[in-house]
């Protein structure tokens, strides 16, 4: 049986998610930390798991240049969202993977990658002048818009399709 959305989810409540997840941005937030903190409040999760849960991922995973912070997030939220409640529920694990993968495509199709060290050449983010370097670039914010968006879109599709008779 397909699990239904969590209970905060709406397509309401994500729009304001985006200007949230720049919010963190500007803050000092990593691009991971900013997508996490402004979604998962919104699909049920507490800020400060969110935060936690996403803390690695800054830097391209671990700050080793790999998938984008902002990226990983958003495929954190989109298993919160829609991921399976039990694992029986294939349907729902299946659908988890296809709206990753649209997610994906959508981000390369925008950017061009989805690799950190592709999107942000600005500097080394291993460094303290890296970081600041990709920072001062508005790659990040840029990023968190992006990613934040098409999450956005994403969920919406998903709830839009989930309410058709």
């Amino acid at each position: 049986m397909p699990s239904q959305p969590r209970p905060f989810s709406g397509p309401h409540v994500y729009p304001p998610c985006i200007a949230r997840a720049e919010a963190y941005g500007n803050s000092g937030c990593t691009c991971a930390e900013s997508v996490a903190l402004a979604f998962g409040p919104a699909l049920g999760m507490a800020p400060e798991t969110a935060r936690k849960t996403a803390s690695g991922f800054a830097g391209g995973i671990g700050l080793s240049g790999a998938t984008c912070g902002a990226v990983t997030a958003a495929i954190l939220m989109i298993g919160l969202h829609s991921g399976p409640e039990t694992l029986e529920d294939v349907q729902s694990r299946q659908q988890t993977l296809r709206m990753a993968g649209e997610f994906m495509k959508r981000f390369r199709t925008r950017h061009g990658s989805t690799i950190c060290r592709e999107l942000c050449t600005a500097g080394d983010p291993r460094t303290e002048e890296g970081s600041l370097a990709i920072r001062a670039s508005g790659m990040p914010r840029a990023l968190i818009r992006s990613a934040s968006e098409i999450l956005t879109e994403l969920l919406q599709e998903a709830e839009r399709q989930t309410k058709k008779p």
